[in-house]
């Protein structure tokens, strides 16, 4: 999420915030102005075992603890839970303490929740004097399902991951023959984590329908896998005959390596069963690269369908696959959709916009009183 926090706190500092970063070993930390970095969260991702990645997350939240006492910050701003027991008593031993808490929900449940975690979800998010989701659907959702009185909950969006497109502009045909393409391929991007709400198999069996009508078409994926298996995807791409157009590169993508895949591609799709909001969406427009998504979630918040993207049912791989062809069919209207959606969400979705909203936020969590203390 560094594509997320990085900017959100470059631009906080830029509204006169003092604050800290808090993050994991894992991150990449570049381009830090006017705030400090610390990263406590250090073995909590990787292959080590689950008792000891948990462990280390535990020793993180009491190092954080430690830090709450030293340096009385006043807010805490937490952006997610990995054990929700732990958390619950974290967000109470800072609730103790007279520390604010602000909680950003980027998922109102996490998709591989168990029924029983729910509730713990609404007792963390409980404690939160405010809870910040991205769209109206999560906001609605946070009220509906887990009982969180409405005016707790603000709507700020998700910023554009301009971060991506200033590390370095790549030319269509380079970017392809570094992929491997050939420069007159049309490449349809699947990008980022890859998990079943995500609806891979949609676009497999859409990628079969295009296959026929435009053999030159190839479908890269590229992203780790979370939580999920490869091998049903690698099954249903044998069943189809697809091997020699399919790219896969199960990995997490080096942020230099990014902007490649998307100046490669001539369509993004990013066919989601479920989702609340999508970096992979705002970072995909961020390019100027024409995007078809599934019309859930906070998708069509973004996506004015047929203006800045096109929108079709979920799991409906026939309606995908029909929007797929017009796309790759008419390359120049193509680019002028993605160059819309570009302009809207550079206008709409900008860090010091957004920032402005969350300084205000937080002097409402402060009720109004000035202070010289920081935000963690």
């Amino acid at each position: 999420m560094h594509y997320y926090d990085i900017p959100l706190c470059r631009a906080l500092a830029q509204q006169g915030l003092e604050l800290t970063f808090i993050t994991c070993d894992e991150t990449e930390v570049t381009d830090i102005t006017g705030f400090a970095v610390q990263r406590t969260f250090s073995g909590i991702y990787g292959s080590r075992p689950m008792w000891l990645r948990g462990l280390n997350y535990v020793r993180a939240l009491l190092a954080i603890l430690c830090l709450v006492v030293s340096y009385r910050p006043s807010i805490v701003h937490l952006h997610f839970f990995l054990l929700p027991p732990m958390d619950w008593l974290f967000l109470r031993a800072l609730r103790a303490m007279g520390i604010k808490v602000v909680t950003t929900v980027h998922d109102v449940i996490p998709f591989d929740a168990k029924p029983y975690q729910r509730r713990l979800f609404r007792a963390l998010y409980s404690l939160s004097d405010k809870v910040i989701v991205h769209t109206e659907a999560s906001r609605q959702e946070l009220i509906d399902l887990m009982g969180v009185t409405s005016h707790k909950v603000a709507v700020v969006a998700h910023g554009i991951p301009s971060y991506f497109t200033a590390v370095r502009s790549v030319p269509k045909a380079e970017a392809k023959r570094a992929l491997g393409l050939a420069p007159e391929a049309k490449a349809i991007l699947f990008f980022g984590q890859i998990k079943h709400v995500k609806g891979l198999d949609v676009l497999i069996r859409a990628f079969a329908s295009v296959q026929k009508h435009r053999p030159e078409s190839w479908l890269v994926i590229a992203g780790p896998l979370w939580k999920d298996d490869f091998e049903p995807y690698a099954k249903l791409i044998r069943e189809l005959g697809l091997q020699k157009n399919v790219l896969i590169d199960l990995r997490y993508v080096p942020d230099a390596e990014v902007p490649v895949y998307f100046h490669a591609a001539d369509v993004v799709a990013l066919p989601y069963y479920r989702i609340y909001q999508s970096g992979v969406l705002l970072m995909a427009q961020a390019f100027g690269r024409p995007v078809i998504a599934s019309a859930v979630g906070g998708l069509a918040e973004v996506i004015c369908d047929g203006e800045t993207g096109w929108l079709v049912p979920p799991g409906d791989h026939a309606a995908l696959a029909g929007v797929l062809r017009r796309v790759l069919a008419d390359t120049e209207s193509a680019e002028a959709v993605g160059q819309e959606g570009r302009r809207w969400v550079e206008e709409q979705y900008a860090w010091p916009k957004l920032a402005a909203q969350i300084k205000t936020l937080y002097s409402g969590v402060l009720e109004q009183t000035s202070s010289s203390r920081g935000v963690y």
